[in-house]
């Protein structure tokens, strides 16, 4: 066994590969980052190896003549766990199936051959910085327990001490309890402390229920406030309408904050009716705001539901306060609207599509529908973007808009992700060897750590080229947690797969995320594109973006195409790609002809 180590001041990492070339390359560049490398040719007593160098993270190959990387890492586990000791594996690109071995194994992480340095200096980054979390936690762990063996000797010679100490813990759980269910911002109950509250009221028997309302105050574009004047104007801006809540409303009723831009109130019945609180809560928002010298002017939509007389589900009153409340923003925003019979049909029908969505999952209901792209300098469909579908027995083929909010709000928005994907690619597969599927993403899917390795499982099972998917993100999905993204999405790519930024136009920040994510291909949002012929602001937007991808090295994909005449102007701008009802409508099969080839075979000729 040959070991080696250079000097550096760094984290202690451990490479373990049989190829002298390989240890050599890693030894050195990570040297340069500041390691301490150390470096065994084999596996082979790897676990006293490691209590010798007593290594910060491993760097271990998968294939060695001696003892495997997976035997090893199964050794390594049973005297050094995960937390403390992270293991990142190393693998050849085709070796797919070792990926889901190691990582049930106990694998942290891992990189491909050839190794790409930079993915490799943030995932070793990521677990060192992990492992500097879990032994600070132990230290203080350690230094809790000697304060309570401390505060234990304490208290056994002084019992009055011991009376002092509880008093003040009871006070600090008080206090946290307090603050967990306060506003940090408004210092208003806090979402939680309302669902308490209304479960409370809701719940009493029939001999204690007093009938109340529920009002919910919703800010219109309130993300533009912020966007236009800045968070800090944003948050004076909700600590205003807090205080003139708390102003407009009697004593007796419960005012809350429960969403970034949203406020909820119950109100019991002897403290007033809620249309007339709800009249009253508009017209003591409707005067501007003076914020910092600027007159801010706030517009919010009011909805308005009541228990009725005797005791109710507080679940159902929060959907009927939400239909009211989409009915105002439908029509515009800064109006009141009351819960009404017309919208309990809609709010009953939800729930029983509610009921049917897990059910339709589980017997595999839901497939992918495929909509044509088109290259417009060939003419010929490149690709697809998946659509799903709900082949549901009793109301029949459902498009996405029609269920989309309660996949959402059931938070089976994943699940359904991944009952289409794998069947998406299959089809593909077979339909063209060359052309593309785009898939959409949600914000809680690129938050799951595992998701970059759940994707490249499906391709592995499927046969999928990595090269040949197409992962598409809204800015909104990317704000939720852009540093947790920007890793997946870096380690998506790294694999092959093409990252593409959806709805460019209508977001805030667009221009940044061009600089920052690993995108190739921007998608013009419909709203654009629709306008082109007849919008000369529209016509403007659309070919700066074109413009601006094409100097960039960018691709763009028009999406919302209906008219030959747009195709037409689209491609004269050079835009790569089309997407829309007059290019091929979605279908259960992948179409590989347009319309769009004919005028393509034309400019040629």
């Amino acid at each position: 066994m040959i070991t080696e180590s250079t000097v550096g001041t760094g984290p202690r990492i451990l490479v373990v590969d049989d190829n002298p070339a390989n240890v050599d390359l890693l030894v050195r560049r990570l040297a340069r980052d500041g390691y301490c490398v150390h470096s065994l040719y084999t596996a082979v007593d790897l676990e006293n190896e490691v209590d010798r160098i007593d290594p910060d993270l491993v760097l271990l190959d998968w294939m060695m003549p001696d003892r495997s990387g997976l035997d090893a890492l199964v050794g390594l586990r049973t005297v050094r766990d995960s937390n403390r000791l992270p293991v990142i594996m190393v693998t050849a690109l085709g070796e797919g199936d070792s990926v889901a071995l190691a990582i049930e194994a106990g694998a942290n992480d891992y990189v491909t051959k050839p190794i790409d340095f930079p993915v490799l200096r943030s995932r070793l980054n990521g677990a060192l910085v992990r492992r500097m979390g879990v032994l600070e936690a132990d230290t203080q762990n350690v230094e809790l327990e000697a304060v309570v063996a401390k505060r234990t000797a304490d208290l056994q010679r002084a019992n009055t001490r011991l009376q002092s100490e509880v008093a003040e813990r009871v006070k600090a759980e008080s206090r946290a309890n307090r603050l967990a269910r306060t506003d940090a911002l408004t210092q208003l109950p806090n979402r939680l402390h309302f669902t308490e509250r209304l479960k409370t009221l809701s719940g009493r028997s029939s001999a204690e229920f007093e009938p109340f309302s529920l009002i919910q105050v919703d800010i219109d574009r309130f993300r533009a406030i912020n966007g236009v004047h800045g968070t800090q104007t944003g948050d004076a801006v909700l600590c205003e309408v807090a205080k003139r809540l708390q102003t407009a409303m009697p004593s007796g009723e419960l005012i809350a904050r429960t969403a970034a831009d949203e406020f909820s109130v119950l109100l019991p019945a002897s403290a007033g009716s809620g249309p007339d609180a709800g009249l009253k809560i508009r017209g003591a928002l409707a005067d501007a705001f003076d914020i910092g010298g600027r007159r801010i002017v706030v517009s919010t939509a009011i909805a308005v539901t009541h228990s009725g007389p005797v005791p109710c589900d507080g679940d159902e009153l929060l959907l009927e306060c939400d239909a009211a409340l989409q009915h105002v923003k439908q029509a515009g925003g800064g109006g009141l609207c009351q819960f009404d019979e017309r919208m309990e049909l809609a709010v009953r029908a939800n729930l029983a599509l509610k009921r049917e969505l897990t059910d339709g999952l589980a017997r595999k209901e839901f497939v992918p529908f495929f909509q044509p792209i088109v290259d417009f300098s060939t003419g010929e469909v490149s690709g697809a973007e998946v659509l799903a579908r709900w082949r549901n027995p009793t109301r029949g083929t459902l498009n996405a808009a029609e269920f989309v909010q309660a996949v959402e709000e059931t938070g089976l928005v994943d699940e359904l992700f991944w009952a289409i994907l794998p069947s998406a690619c299959a089809q593909a597969l077979k339909a063209s060897p060359t052309a593309t599927v785009a898939v959409n993403l949600s914000p809680s899917q690129v938050l799951d750590q595992w998701f970059p390795q759940k994707v490249l499982k499906v391709l592995t099972e499927t046969g999928f080229p990595a090269a040949r998917l197409e992962i598409e993100m809204t800015e909104t999905a990317l704000f939720s947690d852009i540093k947790t993204t920007k890793v997946a999405l870096e380690g998506l790519r790294t694999q092959g797969v093409h990252i593409a930024l959806d709805d460019f136009g209508v977001g805030y920040s667009s221009l940044s995320l061009l600089r920052e994510l690993p995108i190739s291909k921007v998608k013009i949002d419909r709203s654009f594109v629709s306008g082109i012929l007849n919008d000369v602001a529209a016509a403007a937007m659309v070919r700066g973006i074109i413009d601006l991808c094409q100097t960039l090295g960018f691709q763009t994909t028009a999406e919302g195409i209906e008219e030959a005449a747009v195709a037409r102007q689209l491609a004269e701008w050079g835009c790569t790609f089309g997407q829309g009802y007059w290019l091929g409508m979605p279908a259960a099969d992948l179409v590989l002809t347009s319309p769009w080839l004919q005028h393509a075979n034309r400019k040629v000729a």
